[in-house]
């Protein structure tokens, strides 16, 4: 990801948001757009991708049709070059439980959060 794009994703004084807004505004939903996608790939079905994220369907269509901010989109080509989901995927295809795949996705959060702000 280039600087510009990093700065940009999470100065959060020029977007006047507060910390957990733009985890909620922009890293979940990257997080999710992700999952969704790669889910996708490996067959599951909008319906069981919403269930499995704990989202609304029209959500995941949202997701997949790219319906989402630029800033999303930017967390999100960063999350899919490293494959950072891996830990996510592996959870819901194990079917490791609901606590376990929040858990994976609040980690990741966390870890986008401190990138970006470092």
């Amino acid at each position: 990801m280039q600087e510009k794009s990093k700065s940009s994703v999470l100065n959060q004084k020029k977007h006047g948001q507060m910390y957990c807004m733009h985890i909620t505004n922009i890293m979940l939903p990257a997080v999710r757009a992700s999952v969704a996608e790669k889910l996708s790939d490996m067959g599951y079905g909008q319906e069981s991708i919403a269930a499995e994220l704990g989202i609304a369907q029209a959500a995941v269509s949202k997701y997949m049709n790219g319906r989402y901010s630029g800033d999303v989109g930017e967390v999100k080509k960063h999350i899919e070059e490293g494959m950072l989901y891996n830990s996510i995927i592996e959870s819901i295809v194990k079917k490791k439980g609901r606590a376990a795949v929040e858990n994976d996705i609040n980690s990741l959060c966390e870890s986008l959060a401190e990138y970006y702000n470092s």
